[in-house]
Order: structure tokens, then sequence, then C-alpha cells
């Protein structure tokens, strides 16, 4: 009941708390008198955002809407396909993917990250999703197109749609892989797109995204008479062993994109997003340092800085209702019931609701609210609403309502 009433909030005040139409799941850090990521270090990416996965909040942005091609970041839209075909009943992880000669290793473009299939090779669905994610597998992505949709194009219109019904207005894909510049997005689009993906499948981060070792083909994948040897790699994301509680999420590189990385990190229970685009570097030893620099830097710089506390310290609140067929409601905090504040900081709270409510109220109808407040200024708000839709009630109980409310009124100015 109250996840409803906070969907119907949200729903009708979704340009007020979600402003940007590219990016549904993202919205300002409303912190009053300070600037977003002000303190933030520099990074060296030509584009980034640094969200929160909890609220949506954008805690650091820099170019964060230039169009840049997301290289292999492509693959995790891919994968979240993938997954939503799984949760639908049209695909199994156990499934056994026919490999096309066309998702063979020897018929991917040279230099391509691989997983190294081939002939003669059995591989699961599950195992097929975890070479895209750990080592990037380019033929990965062109057996999961098949797999999934007959072909590279159908998959691909399949992955754009998937964009379309998140609202990305600025993402579009030409081939599943990330090999081509046409492919494009923007830091703060794939950031909204990230978070969903979490929320809807966070078992995929340490099913995939967590593991620093891949190693294929094993003897189960080989038919009888094939005797290859399995190809040891490490994940592409080498930040998995460098920085305390990253657990995802993709890695991506092409000359017309420079250096790219989608990053979540978990440190006692409060996770964030980070997407670096366009980073520099003449080698990938370079490139690859800058990016780990720069991701290293935002996170242990908004985990220093930055603390996340519940806006339920005074909620939910009783409140009675007139000539309703219900006589009360709980004023519930709108929202994530979260709120992200600078470090070190003491905050007062002053809770205010209607404390006279006639019906009929509708669930998500704002009733109150509570207001943040350092050294006298209001610094944040969180509205109130109510939990549930109360219909009105018969004459008779609207009457006897009426002089209750009004008998209620007259004793509360005599007593205060």
């Amino acid at each position: 009941m109250e996840a409803l009433a906070r969907s119907v909030y949200l729903n009708t005040k979704q340009t007020i708390i979600h402003p940007f139409a590219q990016a549904p799941e993202l919205s300002p850090w409303n912190w009053t008198g300070q600037i977003k990521g002000r303190d933030a270090p520099p990074v060296h990416a030509q584009s980034a955002i640094l969200v929160s996965a909890l609220t949506g909040e954008i805690l650091f942005e820099q170019n964060a809407d230039m169009l840049i091609p997301p290289a292999s970041m492509t693959k995790l839209v891919g994968i979240y396909t993938a997954l939503r075909a799984v949760e639908s009943g049209e695909a199994n992880l156990n499934d056994s993917v026919n490999l096309p000669p066309e998702s063979w290793s020897r018929n991917i473009p040279p230099g391509s990250s691989l997983m190294f299939l081939g002939p003669g090779q059995q591989v699961s669905l599950d195992e097929i999703l975890e070479g895209m994610a750990v080592v990037s597998g380019n033929d990965a992505a062109i057996a999961l197109a098949y797999y999934i949709s007959g072909s590279v194009p159908a998959f691909v219109e399949r992955m754009n749609q998937e964009v379309r019904r998140l609202g990305l207005l600025d993402t579009h894909f030409v081939e599943p892989s990330g090999l081509s510049e046409h492919n494009q997005t923007t830091a703060r689009e794939f950031a909204s797109f990230s978070r969903v993906y979490i929320r809807e499948f966070p078992d995929a981060l340490e099913r995939y995204h967590a593991k620093t070792r891949f190693a294929h083909p094993q003897p189960h994948n080989l038919l009888p008479g094939h005797t290859e040897s399995p190809v040891y790699q490490r994940a592409t994301n080498t930040m998995l062993e460098t920085l305390s509680g990253c657990d995802g999420l993709k890695t991506g590189f092409i000359y017309e994109s420079g250096f790219n990385i989608t990053l979540t990190v978990e440190r006692n229970g409060i996770r964030y997003i980070a997407v670096l685009m366009g980073g520099p570097g003449k080698s990938m030893r370079e490139g690859s340092s800058l990016r780990s620099t720069d991701g290293t830097a935002l996170m242990d710089w908004v985990y220093k800085n930055r603390n996340v506390r519940e806006t339920v310290e005074s909620v939910p609140i009783p409140l009675t209702v007139w000539a309703g067929r219900e006589q009360g409601l709980w004023a519930i905090p709108a929202g994530s019931g979260y709120l992200i504040t600078p470090a070190n900081v003491e905050l007062a709270i002053k809770t205010k609701v209607n404390h006279s409510i006639t019906a009929p109220i509708n669930a998500g109808e704002q009733v109150g609210m509570v207001k943040y407040t350092l050294n006298g200024e209001t610094v944040h708000t969180v509205p109130l609403i109510a939990d549930r839709n109360i219909s009105t009630a018969s004459l008779p109980i609207q009457f006897i309502d009426w002089l209750a409310e009004r008998v209620s009124r007259h004793l509360s100015e005599i007593l205060f």
C-alpha cells in the first residue's frame, strides 16, 4: 500500500522530482546553498556522472550530456535485454546456445576482446552472459543476438526498444558488441539505465560482474573429439581487485570513444554508480590507469564526504480523517525515504501535518512536510503523503463527523 502511494505521488510530481526527461531515474541533489560536486576531485574523463543507487540523486557531473560511443558498455544493455527475456520465460539461463559461424572468435575483427567461442563447443546462456560481462567477449555478444532474436539486426532493435521503454532519448545502438562508433549514449542516460539494471537484476552483480577471472572453454563445453585448452583471462574491470566494495559493472574502449567505465561500489550497504566516458590515454595501460584513478577518486570522495540517512525519524504519523469510510490514515514520506547530506552536519527536524483532513482523499496526496534545517535555514524537505485512498462516507456519518470536527476544533482553541 505504501509503495503504491509513493508511486502515485512520484507520477504526479515526475517533472519536479525527476526533471531530466532523458534520464527519468535521476534527480538533482537538493541541498540548499551548495553546488553539486563542488568539492569533488578533478577527473580526466571528458564526461562523468556520479549518482546514488538508492535515491537517484546526482552528486557530481561533468559534461554529462555529451554524446559518446559507449564501446563495450553496450554489452550491459545486451545482458539486460537477455535477462528480461529470461524473466518473461522466453529463455532460460541453462539453455544451450547455438554458435553460428559469425560468433566464432576466429571470425571476429582482430584485436577484439573475446570469450573464445568456436565450433565444437556447447555453451549455456549463463556462460555467454558471463563471457560478455567479465571479459567483454564480442563473440559472445554475437552469439547472444542470434540466440535471443535470430539475427543481429533483430536483437539490436530489441535493445533499442528496451532503452526507449526506459525513457533514454539519446541512447541508440547499431550493433550489440560496442565496436561501432555509431552506437551512442550519454553518461547521464547510462547512469539512469544502470540504476534500473541493478535494481531489477541485483543478483547479476555477483553472478557476472564481480568475477575477476574467466576461463573458456571448460571440459564440459567441448563436444566429443574436441580437446581445446581453456584460455585464462583477467576481468577487463581491474578495479574489482583494487577498489574497496567494487562489484561491477562494465568497461569499454574504442578509439572513437576513449576509455569508458560504468562503475558501481557498495560499502556498508550504501551503493553509488559512476559513469566515466571519453577518458584519455596514449596506450591501453595509460588509459586504464587514468580510468582507475578517476573512478577511485570519485568513489573514495563520495563515501568520505556524503552521508545517507533515513527520512523517517518522525513518521509514519497517524492522522484523523473526517467524513470518510475510514477514520484515519498514515502520513508517510514520499520518494525513497532517504536523504544524502554533506558529512559531519547536524540537522534539526521540523514536521508539519494537516491535522484536519476531510474525505475523499487519494493515496499519494500530500498531507504534510518534514523540513530539515541547519542553523535555522531549511536545507531539505520531504513531502508527507497519504498512504491510502479514503472515499466519502454516507450522509449520516458525514453529519456526525461534521459535528465532531467542530467540537474538536473548539476544544483545541480553548485548551491551546
